[in-house]
């Protein structure tokens, strides 16, 4: 195999860092990665008009023949006795120079130099002051620590316990202290030092439960392979902002050719919640709504690491901005810690701290957030290394709000690979890198591939290479399920699959409703209805894709309904009735698997007054002709609510521009970004 060893301006850290994007080269992928020949229709944002976009002319370079190889590699044999599965994706091409100029890949690590020193280390069951650096430090006293605790029932907040003795070399940590911040002072009473510890114990209390479920879980199932798991997830990221910006994870994930790159993995829900449901739980938000509400804690939900804790696994979540996280943005969090080891304590009580924090955000103290986290999933992997361990870390700060944020990351996340690598952890362990959507928003989100890209969030599974080879038939259905339509019911499915893999006995698990193991193979004849994934999210059958002039009267119809909808979702005692200002951007999709008559979709980008917001909307239709839905246009406006054409708008309806500021009086998370608040408009 050839590696193109050429580097982009300002992107390589050294001289064998894999530089895959480079603005200045015609990169083309026929996308073999989707393996389909129709014409590439691109559109790209202009200067004057940021939300409109322009087309270039289908481009035909095949030069860089590593990253095709690459991307290709595990999914030649997708395509079975000839035939095209009945899903198919649409084509663009994610290294055009357009996008590859937003793609973020001129952005730094980060430098979080300058802070504090961290004076203070763990080993074992001792907080010990670092002797050299201590040197440095002019009329050093002492150290000090106190522990940091989750309260019951009030995930939202930390408990901070009483400072310890003071000590000046080290000092033994309680047998059950998890989380800490230490501080060292001067002669002066200056803080010297300000660290924050997260700690693994090893439980006494959960070891022999661990045990006697495993025994249990091996006598009544016999399951023939036990493997660990980690999960890396990164919030609001696309599949090809994966593979352009973070190249480096890219490439030692996929040379190894033990990892399975699905490449139409697609979100069904709009923000990270309604995907955590389904990757978590098997289920889909509506369903869980049927008996919960977010007005209650999260414990009574199956989330899928209390399958592994009753097969005795030890299991860990952490995650970074506590306040905004997947379980906790306009929700309660969890009564009692969801997982046995849960840094949700330890990351309120950083978020709290306000002089911790430097570069965005992003560095907490003198690291990067993301290798404080990385560093805790390590010390958990190094500690259990003995037991099996289920383990799910989430990063939403990093690339919550700009998905190409994650080029920030990419050295960051290799290096915490290769850690475990090197360790021999992933010789034990499957390990999934994905994302919960797509961008939502940011600088790729308002063309065409950013339309695309929305709907398509990563997921790569990496498995030990001698599980692969003791299991041909699991390693050629991974192969076939990477050209196949999959979405997060499939790795909650996997992960049950796992737990009990191949078990010739009772397995105790309630399967969920929607999803496949990716260990078995995903019908090509697959589509979006049987997942379901609801039609706003569905990329099936989404090659030809008509613009429809936004000076049209169809257009103008067509953003009237989107408005429409977007009012019936906002909380009339305190948001106020959108007007729609323009309609920017019209797309009538045609399905030709479904016969070009027999529906109608568009997609439909509006901006409204007041606040300037910009929205994308789903329509569908049922079979009719210009003049029939003109006329439904007509007699809406005129107040005639019937329905005859079955018009509707996919429930989720995108935002691109931000909310805050503009929603503050609504306190459902939902509805917030329906919202232009009444309090805002001047008598």
């Amino acid at each position: 195999m050839t590696t193109d060893r050429r580097c982009c301006p300002g992107t390589c850290a050294s001289d064998d860092r894999h530089c895959l994007a480079q603005p200045k080269l015609k990169v083309f992928i026929l996308l073999v990665t989707f393996g389909f020949s129709v014409v590439l229709l691109e559109r790209y944002v202009t200067p004057d008009r940021p939300y409109l976009l322009s087309v270039f002319e289908q481009r035909n370079d095949t030069d860089n023949g590593w990253l095709v190889s690459l991307l290709t590699r595990n999914t030649k044999a997708a395509v079975v006795d000839g035939d095209d599965p009945a899903c198919v994706y649409p084509e663009v091409d994610p290294f055009h120079p357009n996008i590859m100029r937003l793609a973020g890949l001129d952005k730094k690590p980060f430098d979080c130099d300058g802070y504090l020193p961290d004076l203070t280390y763990v080993d074992g069951d001792k907080l010990i002051i670092d002797g050299k650096k201590v040197k440095a430090v002019a009329n050093f006293t002492f150290c000090k620590y106190r522990e940091i605790f989750k309260i019951p029932a009030k995930d939202k907040t930390a408990k901070l316990g009483s400072w310890s003795d003071t000590f000046k070399a080290s000092t033994k940590l309680p047998d059950r202290a998890e989380f800490l911040l230490a501080v060292c002072e001067n002669k002066a009473s200056e803080i010297v030092s300000r660290t924050y510890h997260a700690l693994t114990p090893q439980r006494d209390d959960l070891k022999e439960l661990e045990l006697l479920r495993l025994n249990k879980r091996q006598k009544e199932a016999g399951p023939k392979e036990t493997l660990n798991v980690v999960m890396v997830g990164m919030d609001g990221t696309s599949r090809h902002q994966f593979i352009r910006a973070m190249n480096r994870t890219y490439a030692f994930l996929m040379e190894g050719n033990t990892s399975f790159d699905l490449s139409m993995y697609t979100q069904v829900g709009i923000n990270t919640f309604p995907n955590y449901l389904p990757l978590l739980s098997g289920y889909n938000d509506d369903e869980v709504h049927a008996w919960w509400s977010s007005s209650k804690h999260l414990d009574p939900l199956d989330l899928i690491w209390k399958d592994f804790s009753q097969a005795g696994y030890r299991t860990l979540y952490t995650e970074d901005e506590p306040s905004i996280g997947g379980f906790h943005f306009a929700k309660k969090g969890f009564m009692f810690s969801p997982t046995d080891h849960y840094s949700h304590p330890i990351s309120v009580a950083m978020e709290e701290d306000k002089d911790l924090w430097r570069e965005g955000d992003h560095c907490a103290g003198g690291q990067p957030e993301i290798n404080f986290h990385f560093n805790y999933m390590t010390r958990f992997m190094d500690a259990f290394a003995d037991k099996p361990v289920y383990a799910m870390s989430f990063f939403t700060k990093l690339t919550h709000g700009e998905q190409t944020n994650n080029r920030r990351a990419d050295d960051l996340t290799y290096r915490f690979y290769k850690a475990l690598q090197d360790k021999g952890h992933l010789n034990r362990t499957l390990l999934i890198t994905f994302s919960d959507h797509g961008p939502r928003w940011g600088s790729i989100r308002p063309t065409l591939n950013g339309m695309v890209e929305s709907r398509a969030p990563y997921a790569i599974l990496t498995f030990p290479r001698w599980f692969l080879d003791k299991y041909p038939d699991v390693a050629e259905n991974l192969r076939t399920n990477t050209r196949r339509l999959t979405t997060h019911y499939d790795t909650h499915a996997t992960l049950q699959d796992l737990i009990y893999f191949k078990a010739k006995g009772t397995i105790p698990l309630v399967p969920g409703k929607h999803g496949i193991s990716l260990f078995k193979e995903i019908p090509k004849s697959r589509t979006c209805e049987g997942v379901p994934i609801p039609p706003e999210f569905c990329l099936c059958g989404h090659q030809q894709m008509e613009p429809v002039s936004t000076n049209s009267s169809m257009a103008q119809g067509l953003g009237d309904v989107v408005v429409r909808a977007i009012n019936s979702k906002r909380t009339e005692k305190l948001c106020v009735a959108l007007r729609l200002k323009e309609t920017l951007q019209v797309y009538r999709i045609k399905l030709p698997r479904l016969g070009s008559d027999d529906k109608r979709v568009y997609k439909v980008k509006i901006q409204t007054i007041p606040g300037d917001a910009v929205y994308e909307g789903t329509i569908q239709t049922d079979k009719c002709e210009d003049k029939e839905l003109l006329g439904y246009f007509e007699a809406l406006r005129a107040g005639n609510t019937t329905n005859p054409l079955d018009v509707t708008v996919g429930d989720a309806i995108d935002r691109f521009t931000m909310y805050k500021g503009q929603a503050d009086c609504e306190k459902e998370a939902s509805k917030k970004p329906y919202c232009y608040c009444k309090d805002l408009i001047k008598s």
